[in-house]
């Protein structure tokens, strides 16, 4: 049972502040300036972030205002973890100050483990509360879950699920809505195969499970029998030590490989659209994925895509028909994937067709766009009732 009941203004003066973790450009990122952007037709929208975000101004042209709070993410080092509620307090206390300065109506929390919202109603906030979730809840400690779900189910007026992998994670009480992140359909799209080399792109941050490792081993079980293939990766490390030494492992993995000459890896990639558009193979082999961006912006540019079953690609990716499916952490796999598109790039390219034709159907901004006002009204209707 929720604790407070959101009181809602007219939506000619809704006012909408987001709440995004992000130190760098994330792919959650991404979808909160698409939240934005969509939202900004129908009102103000803030976006809030942290102090310490390294995420040029350039990139959040989609906000009315950018401002900056001390959140701090909790993560397994001694100063993150000492700081964090200390930091959780105080980012809050600026987070309603800042609610009530703009006037908001509207607060949304990008993800479950932001447990402002909360401390935000305990200061007095009443307008509407929106939660993302985007975490793959199963993958975290249970007590942090416990604590996560405990804490939103008491302030939240609408969880959203960005895919059903997520959505059958929540409680019943939850209630969730589902809203799959969307993409603007580039107006170009790949072509694979027509220039006869054979690009595999992978794009995804540096860090350890997303699945870097079984890219190279994939890759070098095949490149001697595709000479002309070569696999690129685009990332960042996020600015984290742990991170930086997952790449340096990648480096020293394709270094032993005999192929470093074909294993590209490379920087961050702000926009990976024109990456794709010039690519043949996309692939995607995280342990734990609650949607995937990569999937998605790869299948809108009309590449195939080789996912793992790790949750969100699952409900992208149609095996056989748009990529294909493999099991995690499994090269073996990915490599008998991977061949069977390299052998016959007319049949990679008549997948990409369809991972293109799927992706303008179900995942365009478009489409988003009308759900995502659907879904607050409905809050809104309920506030008022």
């Amino acid at each position: 049972m929720k604790t407070f009941r959101c009181q809602r203004a007219p939506a000619s003066k809704q006012v909408v502040v987001i709440v995004d973790p992000s130190i760098e450009f994330t792919g959650a990122l991404r979808c909160a300036i698409n939240i934005g952007t969509v939202l900004s037709r129908r009102g103000t929208v803030i976006l809030a972030m942290p102090s310490r975000s390294r995420v040029p101004k350039d990139y959040l042209s989609a906000f009315d205002a950018v401002e900056r709070l001390p959140i701090v993410q909790i993560r397994r080092n001694w100063l993150d973890l000492l700081t964090y509620l200390p930091a959780l307090i105080v980012s809050s206390w600026m987070l309603a100050s800042m609610l009530k300065r703009y006037r908001a109506t509207h607060l949304v929390l990008n993800d479950i483990y932001l447990l402002h919202g909360f401390v935000c109603r305990l200061l007095g906030y009443r307008g509407c509360l929106f939660v993302w979730v985007r975490s793959d809840l199963d993958q975290q400690p249970g007590l942090l879950r416990r604590l996560w779900l405990w804490a939103n189910l008491k302030s939240a007026d609408r969880f959203i699920a960005v895919s059903k992998y997520i959505s059958a994670q929540l409680p019943a009480a939850a209630a969730p809505g589902l809203l799959y992140d969307a993409i603007d359909i580039p107006v170009r799209s790949a072509s694979p195969g027509a220039t006869g080399t054979a690009v595999i792109r992978y794009v995804a941050n540096y860090t350890r499970g997303k699945g870097q490792d079984v890219a190279i081993a994939a890759f070098v079980a095949i490149a001697s029998r595709f000479p002309r293939a070569r696999l690129c990766l685009h990332g960042g490390d996020m600015g984290l030590d742990k991170n930086r030494a997952y790449r340096a492992e990648l480096e020293d993995q394709a270094r032993r490989s005999g192929f470093t000459e074909r294993i590209d890896i490379g920087p961050f990639a702000t926009d990976p659209i024109p990456l794709f558009i010039d690519s043949d193979i996309a692939l995607n082999l995280s342990n734990s994925e609650s949607f995937s961006m990569t999937c998605l912006e790869a299948s809108a540019c009309g590449l195939p895509v080789v996912a793992t079953r790790c949750g969100g690609p699952e409900e992208i990716i149609s095996d056989g028909v748009t990529g294909c499916l493999v099991p995690t952490a499994d090269h073996g796999a990915a490599a008998r994937a991977l061949t069977g598109l390299l052998a016959n790039m007319h049949d990679a390219a008549r997948m990409g067709r369809a991972a293109r034709a799927r992706a303008k159907a179900d995942f365009s901004l478009s489409r988003y766009a009308d759900q995502l006002v659907t879904l607050f009204a409905v809050v809104e209707i309920g506030a008022r009732s």
